[in-house]
């Protein structure tokens, strides 16, 4: 068992991600707090992405907020810049690829 997020952590540690690289459609790349275009997009450990402005306008209130999509906590530390690829619409079957990425 254990949540989506219980295991990616297991697999690796949040901590050791430096930046996301997401590949999702153009229309998609939508923060959904503004519901505009992602500007400057922070991830969350739960892995729900942001504009940083909206994020970061959160986190001035408060030290720690919850997630506005899965209600997991999320700290000012904890935000990752994201890299965006537009791809096109994923179709069933398609494969997904995850790569670990390391410092040089």
């Amino acid at each position: 068992g254990g949540s989506p997020q219980d295991i990616a952590n297991s697999l690796l540690s949040w901590d050791c991600v430096e930046v996301l690289c997401l590949r999702i459609p153009e229309e998609a790349a939508v923060c959904p707090v503004t519901l505009e275009a992602f500007v400057c997009p922070l991830a969350a450990k739960c892995g729900h992405a942001f504009s940083a402005t909206s994020i970061l306008r959160v986190l001035d209130a408060d030290a720690m907020c919850k997630c506005p999509l899965c209600n997991e906590s999320i700290e000012r530390q904890d935000l990752r810049p994201v890299l965006m690829n537009h791809t096109d619409d994923p179709v069933a079957g398609d494969q997904a690829k995850f790569s670990l990425l390391r410092k040089g």
